[in-house]
């Protein structure tokens, strides 16, 4: 058989500008079929999760069914929705549990901090406005609501609040937390005033002895007197034990040194 040579001579013999190899293919099927598996997995994983979801809020909602009143289902219930970064349904939840029972203080606590650690400081703060109206006798929801303020700077909205929660005149506990953010704040003329309230509004032995550590604490000699004397004055003689007076003579003892 008779071959033309010039036909078969190769025209360019210079490497191609774009060579692939089989081994280029190769690389590029695998990676083709990874990223294929991994859309595939993803579609799966986001069903999967999906259904889950379904099937916990059924799980849920049957339980509320069953025990309308457990407010513990509908915290949980409530927690679980915002793993789920649902804040609205979250919100929804405890809202619901609110309407069973607003008495409920673990529900407002965890409510409250569900939006604290999202960062909802207004949706707080809100929260803590409707909880200290609904139960104005609850220290720990006026504690706070101040300590929010505080935090946030808002020192006269933290006073604001302080005002508002020792009109109530629970117990001394309002007025020693007002008493120490005042002194935090370097305002010893004001925690003054406020101790001379409280010795006025709730007269009790404990009280007195408070504001006169107070008082030497900051080295007012004078003012530490008067606050045994105005102890005397203002408790029954039944309210003072001989304690109170041997700390009184122990006090001027020292003043004497």
């Amino acid at each position: 058989m008779n071959f033309n040579s010039k036909k078969l001579q190769v025209k360019n013999k210079n490497a191609a500008e774009v060579q692939i190899t089989a081994e280029q293919l190769i690389n590029e099927a695998l990676e083709l079929e990874e990223v294929e598996h991994k859309v595939n997995y993803n579609l799966i994983d986001e069903e999967e999760l999906n259904e889950y979801r379904i099937n916990k809020r059924k799980e849920y909602e049957d339980k509320i069914r069953k025990r309308r009143y457990m407010i513990s289902t509908y915290i949980k219930y409530g927690l679980w929705e915002i793993k789920q970064k649902d804040i609205e349904r979250c919100r929804s939840i405890f809202e619901r549990a609110l309407n069973i029972d607003y008495t409920n203080k673990n529900l407002w606590l965890k409510y409250i901090e569900v939006e604290l650690i999202n960062k909802n400081i207004n949706s707080a703060r809100n929260l803590l406005e409707r909880v200290v109206l609904l139960l104005p006798l609850e220290n720990i929801f006026w504690k706070k609501y101040a300590h929010l303020e505080e935090i946030l700077n808002n020192y006269v909205n933290a006073r604001n609040i302080y005002e508002r929660w020792i009109k109530f005149k629970i117990d001394e506990s309002s007025f020693l937390c007002y008493i120490y953010f005042e002194e935090r704040c370097n305002e010893i003329n004001k925690c003054r005033e406020i101790f001379e309230r409280l010795i006025v509004s709730i007269p009790k032995l404990e009280c007195f002895y408070k504001f006169i550590k107070f008082e030497k604490k900051y080295k007012n000699i004078v003012r530490a007197r008067a606050a045994y004397e105005k102890c005397i004055e203002l408790l029954p003689s039944c309210y003072i034990d001989e304690n109170f007076y041997i700390h009184f003579c122990n006090f001027e003892e020292e003043q004497m040194i």
